[in-house]
């Protein structure tokens, strides 16, 4: 276990500090916390399990490919999907490496070269509140 990356860099007056621990094969956690005038005012430390980020991946890309037939077209059939996603070389290894073990004999690959996930927005339709649970 050690250190995967390490960058601190300064905003307007707070120093920012964030780092990446391997603590597994597909395990790592990520540190962020933001100091001002010596007290920390940001603070998120986060678990990253490849296996669960492949699976949020993969639901993104079907949704792409449904959302447009053109660049689906271009799938050859039957092809292997192989995501990469840009800087980040732990998932990019894991998501190869696993290709390679499921793949049928003389099954075509295609890689899928990702710049990044934009944030999750929710999908709910006018939530209202109440003190019943009738709707």
């Amino acid at each position: 276990m050690g250190k995967r990356g390490s960058k601190g860099r300064q905003s307007r007056t707070a120093q920012v500090t964030e780092y990446v621990w391997a603590l597994g094969e597909n395990v790592r956690k990520r540190h962020y916390h933001e100091t001002e005038q010596g007290e920390v005012r940001v603070f998120t430390v986060q678990l990253e399990i490849v296996e669960k980020k492949n699976a949020i991946l993969m639901t993104e890309f079907d949704r792409y490919v449904m959302e447009h037939p053109k660049f689906a077209a271009k799938i050859p059939r039957n092809a292997q999907v192989v995501l990469q996603v840009e800087g980040d070389e732990v998932y990019n290894t894991w998501s190869r490496d696993m290709a390679e073990k499921q793949r049928e004999p003389k099954q075509s690959v295609i890689y899928v070269h990702i710049k990044g996930l934009k944030p999750a927005r929710s999908r709910l339709v006018r939530p209202t509140l109440g003190e019943s649970p009738r709707l």
